[in-house]
């Protein structure tokens, strides 16, 4: 081991070379930061648009800074940031999830106005509608203007109604620009879309349109003739927005896959299998039979079964590592790391502490101070592995502890948590052998 006289001249070796890099990391840490807080005020001023991939660029932005530092992900400042993130989305799915509530309740309300006005109708417009449906169909252009006009004018008093709240209903379905709302707005609306394909086939007939807008007042200042012509673009707007929304629902799925099979515990993965069920669950009733959703279900509900069983697998096989710690301190130096523990989880049972390394490793390094001055640091390193017990079962974490040079002679300060690692679940009759 070397002498922290020799250490000190590392350090400062060290510190000249620091002085060429650029800014330090704690500068594009602190601009992270403050794009996070940018983002819980704009979520939190309901401005929802985004902010998710928002807040998984984020992520990945403080997952490289960690990489780029030299530390792991689970360092206090990257932590803070990362806690900062999940907050924030928590936020931001109990916003999204009172729109929906809310886009699905106006909905509602809509299509029970569609269903008053139906009836109300009498029982003798329905036959004369029947009627006239019939002869449309059969007559085509064959009869008068007059009698072409008569029929129209018919079929426009039986469906005017219906017509105009269909059309209100699905003008403000295709102006929904949030997927998720669009979604609960048409989960309502699928009878509404069905039901105006069967009614626009029924005015077919341009001329007789154009005869009712001239001669009927009441249809010219509803503008029927307009919004007969314009229902089938909009249908066509919904139904392909409608298959986009299928395709980002499968890829959802798809990524709680992925968070399955890299889960370190039975509830976690659980939770993501659960996620993957629900979405499905969507897709089953928005589109029913479709040879994608089908497809994709039969696949990734194997993919996600088969990891959830690799995950109780896993715990099953998991060991601890073999104690190589040589010095003579050894199970004074345990109960510190224990005592360490304790105060960060009071509730946990430790069970055992593994030292990872025969002894401490001397380590000198450049720093910069509050001040943004550079100074020399010493450290002395080595690993250990505390496996605990709690609510929720037994957890083996991978700590770094170190201890700091006081600056005299071989003298260095008391034991201290550097770092945690990222641990893993184990069986607690696995913990001993």
């Amino acid at each position: 081991m070397r002498s922290p006289i020799h250490s000190i001249l590392l350090a400062a070796v060290l510190s000249a070379l620091v002085m060429g890099i650029p800014a330090p990391f704690k500068k594009e840490l602190t601009d992270i930061g403050k794009k996070i807080s940018t983002c819980k005020m704009a979520v939190m001023s309901n401005k929802l648009e985004g902010k998710s991939d928002e807040l998984d660029g984020f992520e990945k932005e403080l997952k490289d800074l960690a990489a780029k530092a030299g530390v792991t992900e689970s360092d206090s400042d990257i932590a803070r940031q990362r806690g900062a993130v999940e907050e924030c989305r928590k936020e931001l799915a109990k916003r999204l999830a009172k729109k929906d509530a809310s886009a699905a309740a106006e909905a509602a309300r809509t299509a029970k106005s569609a269903e008053a006005a139906e009836a109300e109708r009498s029982e003798q417009a329905k036959l004369d509608a029947k009627k006239a449906e019939h002869d449309a169909k059969s007559a085509g252009e064959q009869g008068s203007v007059d009698e072409l006009f008569k029929k129209t004018e018919t079929l426009f008093l039986f469906h005017k109604e219906e017509v105009i709240a269909i059309d209100t209903f699905l003008r403000k379905v295709n102006k929904t620009e949030n997927e998720k709302e669009f979604l609960a707005m048409l989960a309502d609306g699928m009878k509404a879309v069905q039901r105006a394909k069967e009614i626009l086939p029924l005015f077919g007939d341009r001329k007789g349109l154009q005869e009712l807008d001239r001669r009927n007042a009441d249809a010219k200042e509803c503008r029927f003739f307009s919004k007969i012509g314009f229902l089938p673009g909009i249908i066509e707007d919904i139904e392909r927005k409608r298959l986009s929304g299928r395709d980002s629902l499968i890829f959802s799925a798809g990524h709680s896959l992925s968070a399955l099979k890299s889960a370190g515990e039975p509830r976690l993965a659980g939770q993501f299998y659960d996620e993957i069920n629900e979405i499905f669950g969507v897709l089953d009733r928005l589109y029913p039979g479709d040879e994608k959703v089908t497809s994709e279900k039969t696949r990734i509900l194997a993919e996600a079964k088969e990891a959830l069983e690799k995950v109780s697998q896993r715990i099953a096989d998991a060991r601890m590592p073999k104690d190589v710690y040589s010095g003579s301190d050894g199970a004074e130096l345990r109960d510190t790391m224990k005592n360490i523990h304790l105060a960060k989880y009071p509730e946990d049972a430790v069970l055992r502490i593994v030292i990872t390394a025969p002894s401490w490793i001397e380590e000198a390094r450049a720093e910069i101070d509050p001040d943004g001055k550079i100074i020399g640091k010493v450290y002395r390193f080595i690993g250990a592995e505390v496996a605990t017990k709690g609510k929720e079962g037994c957890t083996v974490c991978v700590y770094r502890f170190r201890r700091i040079w006081t600056g005299r002679g071989d003298e260095f300060g008391p034991v201290e948590l550097h770092s945690i690692g990222g641990g893993y679940r184990i069986q607690e009759g696995n913990v001993t052998k």
